[in-house]
């Protein structure tokens, strides 16, 4: 049995439950909510939510969860146009309210990409025009009142747990395969030069929901080859946007931020084996030429592991046990949701 806990953002609430199969409901029906903790006592240790363990959300018991996807459509004097790409969704009901969770964008930021479809389409202009709209804010406007969406769920849902496997870390011997580095191994950190691995944590589980990793593909960020990795892990982003935004010249960004469906992509399917690695202190390294964070250890991140890996940390890291546990000094800022939306959108664009 093993407690685990997160944070979910992007949240919004809908009165009643989901499940009927076909139906719409409109946008508007929705309200927007602050982030919440769920909590999940994890019996068989697997990182999924199923129906005999207990859940609760923002401290109220879950009665049920789902998971799938959601499409977001509207109906322009009876064209249906829906936005071509759905969004990966959980949903966790409570006292019939669902809480919709979307995983990898907002209802703004799907609002903004159906106007963005549906103006790209010259055979709508007629229609659009005899909507009385005419520019893309009177487009967004309407929407807002008049767009439905759609869900297809099942239940269960993913619980959030850095590297996947054939990633090539740099080390003293050179770019190596994280599968093979060892503890006491030296990787090569961006502010400290070569540093010992002093823990190699492990964990394969089914790509699915927020387990499935974020592809950056070759280009996306300087990189040569693909790079794989889990979606709370963070990467390096440097330069004016960040500095601008934020106040520093360096910046460390969740890989969930950055998906624009086209350089970097949330990969769904099959089996992944995901790597952490820790050091005396958290570092920037360099994975297929991307400076990406290692293993963080703060409370939620010690509670994503399992027990005997959280046990073999804390062993090596005593000042990590939750009972006297302060958050470990991060190598950079690490944005918060609000912050790293802004920073993505402004470095992808200038990318």
């Amino acid at each position: 049995m093993v407690m685990r806990t997160t944070t979910l953002d992007d949240l919004y609430a809908f009165n009643g439950s989901l499940l009927t199969v076909g139906q719409t409901y409109a946008l508007s029906a929705f309200t927007s909510e602050p982030d919440t903790t769920l909590t999940l006592d994890d019996v068989d240790n697997d990182h999924v939510i199923d129906a005999n363990e207990a859940t609760e959300f923002g401290g109220q018991t879950v009665d049920a969860v789902y998971s799938g996807s959601s499409t977001i459509g509207v109906s322009l004097l009876g064209i249906q146009v829906n936005l071509s790409s759905p969004a990966a969704v959980n949903v966790y009901e409570v006292d019939n309210v669902s809480h919709v969770e979307y995983i990898d964008t907002t209802q703004a930021e799907l609002l903004d990409g159906l106007a963005s479809q549906i103006l790209d389409t010259p055979v709508l202009s007629t229609t659009l025009k005899l909507l009385g709209i005419n520019n893309a804010n009177q487009l967004v406007r309407y929407l807002e009142t008049n767009a439905a969406v759609t869900f297809d769920l099942q239940s269960g849902a993913d619980f959030p747990v850095c590297f996947a496997q054939g990633t090539r870390i740099i080390t003293r011997k050179g770019a190596i395969r994280i599968e093979s580095l060892r503890v006491g191994d030296k990787v090569l950190t961006r502010d400290n030069g070569y540093k010992v691995i002093r823990w190699i944590g492990q964990s394969s589980v089914a790509a699915y929901g927020k387990f499935a990793p974020i592809l950056f593909r070759p280009g996306a960020l300087g990189n040569q080859t693909e790079l794989l990795l889990s979606a709370e892990h963070r990467v390096l982003l440097t330069g004016s946007e960040c500095e601008l935004l934020t106040g520093e010249t360096e910046t460390l960004i969740a890989a969930k931020h950055l998906v624009n469906n086209t350089l970097i992509e949330r990969r769904v399917g099959g089996l992944i084996t995901y790597y952490h690695i820790l050091f005396d202190q958290h570092e920037v390294v360099f994975a297929n030429g991307v400076a990406c964070e290692s293993f963080y250890p703060n409370t939620m991140a010690l509670q994503a592991l399992d027990k005997p890996s959280c046990d073999e940390v804390i062993a090596l890291f005593p000042e990590l046990h939750p009972m006297h546990h302060e958050a470990p000094v991060a190598a950079r800022k690490i944005l918060r949701k609000h912050e790293a939306k802004l920073l993505a959108r402004k470095f992808l664009r200038s990318s």
